[in-house]
């Protein structure tokens, strides 16, 4: 509500809220834990909040300093015996608005404290002393202001329905939309998202609401634009939210930038800094003392033969590169685990074995580099187990999609998408989940345009290479969305882009439905048909999970 400054400050800060909620939150950094926990001493001493410092000890929050309690205590009974000696100069010398401004001065007091007790029995008091329907809004909105310090919310039901009753009698716009803010933020902590949005837009007033809508009228049709490229629809909420994959360098990346953006930000961006040059310099001077020992690929500290020689010829070697190490440490046990039991198995156990059977499975006279002898199998086999994995969660999405499309049809209540299986989140990840799902683009739309996109590459390219056949384009453009989805599931998991491997497999096939004549250019352009589109979407997935980090990011930043 609008209010003096001098009031503003006597009123329960939902900043001290939220640091008191992230305080109690397992999931929160110690050593962000630490900069709240400052920040809430600080405003319970300057505010002498002693109803609420009590409690903080007693939950072991804050450390017990008697000293500061009895001075706190003193202060308030300091102010509290003006208080009472204006009330009565009030009654006895000055008029009925002077007697109701003192009782207020006392009820704002108790609210300053975080008294809410006596701050709600003082409001009750003001309130027979006050007449306008205006004033009466007001002592409602200080009531709604301590339901919600506290999440009570019973008393910011009853709240809202006292206010809805006074504005029967009258009232103005400014005040009706206060209201509607409130009833929307009541509405979100009940997880009543359809209605809280509808508030929060009717509280918006008519100017606002036009430049809002004239701005938001462009960033949709670019946003759409650039998903008819190659991946479709939804697949964001899907990864990110439904499967929490990690993307590890979206995820780094966000992290980082959000160290520059916090309330501790400039503390966060020293230790940054002083972290980054730490690490930029040592990995410098490795690099240019490894620069010394190298001779080549195959040479130096690039492929240290850890375990020994013969362990190195089967490719078990240390090459120091931080990247992978970043990366294994943001991924899961279970990734890291997954990987490290395939490769032993791949290249300690199988690759050993079909080496074994040179001359029987592949000519023993090429080289073990070429598709036709032992790297064959390596890629193939590497590729059949993403894509068995990739294809089984692509085809899980598309039966979850059309259970969810038949019950929107037979209007079911789907409004809340996360209710099902978010409700234990805390209340951080739940609006950084609301949030980067306001982004929706409509089905139609972006079918609409893939199908017109793909009939200009289907017309286009077989004239500019007589070569490939339309139904080449066609089989690519059909083909290369579940790819897609496979490629950023897998690079989630394991942070690898695997799109030069889904090419190889688009090459091979396309160049053996060609024929020997046009087989080489057909392959070529198929793959690189397959490859840009299924590369893509392993970039935009880092990108977006960047965006979804650091939840206060507009999607725009994404996409411009």
């Amino acid at each position: 509500m609008a209010s003096s400054e001098g009031e503003e400050s006597q009123q329960p800060q939902l900043v001290l809220a939220d640091k008191l909620f992230l305080l109690k939150q397992p999931d929160v950094q110690d050593i962000d834990k630490v900069g709240f926990k400052e920040d809430v001493f600080t405003f319970v001493k300057d505010h002498d909040m002693v109803p609420l410092y009590e409690t903080l000890v007693a939950d072991s929050v804050l450390d017990m300093d008697r000293t500061l309690l009895d001075s706190m205590r003193a202060k308030i009974d300091d102010e509290l015996k003006k208080l009472d000696e204006k009330i009565a100069d009030a009654e006895e010398n000055l008029g009925e608005s002077e007697v109701r401004e003192a009782h207020l001065a006392k009820s704002l007091f108790f609210i300053r404290i975080g008294d809410k007790e006596k701050a709600l029995e003082h409001l009750k008091i003001t309130e027979t002393k006050t007449v306008a329907v205006g004033q009466k809004m007001d002592l409602v909105f200080y009531t709604l202001q301590l339901g919600f310090f506290d999440m009570d919310f019973d008393l910011i039901s009853k709240s809202i329905d006292k206010a809805k009753s006074l504005f029967e009698e009258g009232g103005d716009w400014e005040r009706k939309n206060r209201l509607k803010v409130y009833e929307g933020l009541y509405c979100m902590s009940t997880r009543n998202f359809e209605k809280a949005a509808t508030l929060f837009l009717d509280s918006i007033s008519p100017g606002l609401w036009y430049s809002i809508r004239e701005e938001g009228r462009q960033f949709p049709l670019r946003l759409r634009f650039f998903y008819f490229f190659g991946f479709h629809l939804g697949c964001e909420l899907i990864m990110i939210i439904d499967y929490k994959l990690t993307y590890p360098s979206g995820t780094a990346t966000a992290v980082l930038i959000n160290g520059f953006h916090t309330p501790k930000g400039d503390v966060m961006a020293k230790k940054q800094v002083h972290g980054f040059v730490k690490f930029f310099a040592s990995s410098f001077v490795w690099a240019f003392f490894q620069w010394f020992f190298t001779g080549g690929d195959t040479c130096g500290f690039v492929q240290f033969p850890t375990f020994g020689l013969q362990a190195w010829k089967n490719s078990f070697y240390f090459d120091f590169s931080m990247t992978y190490v970043g990366a294994g440490m943001i991924c899961s046990h279970l990734v890291n685990l997954s990987l490290l039991l395939g490769v032993v198995v791949s290249w300690g156990i199988m690759w050993p074995l079909i080496r074994g059977l040179k001359g029987e499975w592949f000519p023993a006279n090429i080289k073990e580099s070429s598709m036709k002898s032992l790297n064959g199998y390596k890629v193939f086999i590497s590729i059949a187990l993403i894509l068995g994995d990739g294809f089984y969660n692509f085809v899980k999405v598309l039966y979850f999609t059309a259970t969810n499309i038949h019950a929107n049809m037979k209007k079911k209540n789907l409004n809340n998408t996360f209710s099902g299986n978010q409700k234990q989140l805390p209340l951080d990840d739940l609006r950084r989940n609301e949030m980067f799902a306001r982004e929706n683009i409509p089905i139609w739309l972006a079918c609409t345009g893939y199908i017109f996109f793909s009939v200009i590459s289907i017309v286009v390219i077989p004239l500019m290479f007589p070569q490939v056949k339309w139904y080449f384009v066609l089989f690519a453009y059909i083909f290369a969305p579940s790819l897609g989805f496979c490629n950023a599931y897998g690079a989630g998991l394991t942070d690898m882009n695997m799109a030069y491997n889904y090419g190889k497999v688009a090459l091979f096939v396309l160049a053996a439905l060609a024929g020997k004549s046009d087989g080489v250019v057909a392959g070529l352009v198929g793959c690189g048909l397959i490859k840009s589109i299924v590369s893509i979407s392993s970039d935009l997935m880092h990108d977006l999970m960047h965006d979804f980090i650091g939840f206060l990011d507009s999607h725009r930043c994404m996409y411009f």
